[in-house]
């Protein structure tokens, strides 16, 4: 499962992952949880904890299938609406996977078709309980993972960390 945080920072979004691939009591690291969507200086990222195949696709849809989505809360659950009917297209669940987007200085929490647009904080994964708590003790991202990582054991280290401007 692992963990992914993010926290807005005035006018500065920053996110962080840690490196574990779990596959039921084995845990790898694998480093690939954290994707710039069209382009290193697009100013969208993706984050994926779950399942690999499910995150994989979602970056695969934003990417080829679904670019016409708008940046809103009825936006993103449309998106969610078709990527679930995409996922089942390959036997595959969405709601295996949870994720974190950041497009055009914006940052939403989708899970299902759950979606929530994050004003401060946000963290998904099996470390959320704790990376949450650190973000509210205003840690930083680092922190939030590095905290996660310590205390459950489906997170593991490095962790990787990326950083962009709201405008």
């Amino acid at each position: 499962m692992s963990v992914i945080a993010v926290k807005i920072d005035g006018d500065t979004i920053h996110i962080a992952a840690d490196n574990a691939d779990v596959w039921g009591d084995t845990v790898t690291q694998t480093g690939d949880k954290l994707w710039h969507i069209g382009g290193y200086y697009s100013g969208r990222v993706l984050g994926a904890v779950g399942s690999s195949a499910v995150g994989l696709l979602m970056k695969h849809f934003l990417t080829h299938v679904d670019n016409t989505r708008l940046n809103t809360e009825a936006g993103w659950l449309d998106t969610a609406l078709r990527f679930r009917q995409h996922c089942a297209g390959y036997g595959l669940n969405a709601d295996d996977a949870s994720f974190i987007v950041v497009e055009n200085g914006k940052v939403w929490r989708l899970s299902g078709v759950h979606v929530t647009q994050v004003i401060t904080h946000e963290a998904i994964g099996a470390g959320r309980p704790y990376a949450l708590a650190a973000l509210h003790l205003d840690h930083d991202v680092t922190d939030a993972v590095g905290v996660a990582c310590d205390l459950n054991k489906q997170c593991a280290r490095p962790i990787v960390t990326m950083s962009m401007r709201t405008r």
